[in-house]
């Protein structure tokens, strides 16, 4: 995803499975430099997993024909596995989540003061400025990439609240490496392109890789 003041947007190659980013703006440029990351997501208190037993979800109910919301169950449950696999604080998300909604290919959307067109590749937006989530239809509990997508945007709203970032795409590296270490717990593989998603990960703007 490609962030630009507050707002970020996720893509798809459904070729490849690789997932990569837009620019809102030409004066935007991403390079391989500036910021380095790990591997692995990062853990404010070096790695210790913070507990969760204090976290419960409602059960989840079926998806309804017309999908007009998430389950709340659903959310509580993706947000949980954040707070098992990284060291934030998702109290606030489970007390006040971020608005989740849908919209259809092809529709015009408001996206942060923009006008966005909802294109066939768009699978998911989170607005910071809003704080709000919209995903692209089709979409199902059903399909695991569609969880992931929500995951990741999920990550996002935990990710601005816990910590202060150096540049808004900085968020990305860990967010990725979350999605796809969830998607192989539920036994699908990502696909991911590593090396596109670390160099639009960085914070350098002054070339475009």
């Amino acid at each position: 995803m490609a962030r630009l003041r507050g707002r970020c947007r996720l893509f798809a190659n459904e070729g490849t499975g690789v997932q990569f980013y837009s620019r809102v703006s030409a004066a935007v440029i991403l390079s391989l430099g500036a910021v380095a990351f790990d591997s692995n997501p990062a853990r404010a208190d070096g790695g210790r997993v913070r507990p969760v037993s204090s976290l419960s979800c409602p059960e989840e109910r079926p998806a309804p024909a017309a999908l007009e919301t998430v389950d709340p169950a659903t959310v509580c449950r993706l947000l949980k596995w954040i707070s098992e696999n990284t060291s934030y604080s998702v109290a606030r998300e489970q007390a006040d989540p971020p608005e989740i909604s849908f919209s259809e290919i092809g529709a015009t959307i408001r996206y942060g003061s923009e006008d966005l067109i909802v294109e066939p590749h768009l699978k998911a937006l989170y607005d910071t400025e809003q704080r709000r989530i919209i995903l692209a239809l089709p979409w199902s509990t059903a399909d695991a990439r569609d969880l992931s997508r929500l995951l990741h945007e999920l990550v996002h709203d935990v990710q601005f609240h816990n910590r202060t970032w150096p540049c808004p795409q900085a968020t990305e590296w860990e967010a990725y490496h979350l999605q796809d270490r969830w998607l192989h717990e539920n036994g699908v593989s990502s696909h991911f392109n590593w090396l596109e998603i670390r160099m639009w990960s960085r914070c350098d703007t002054s070339v475009r890789p």
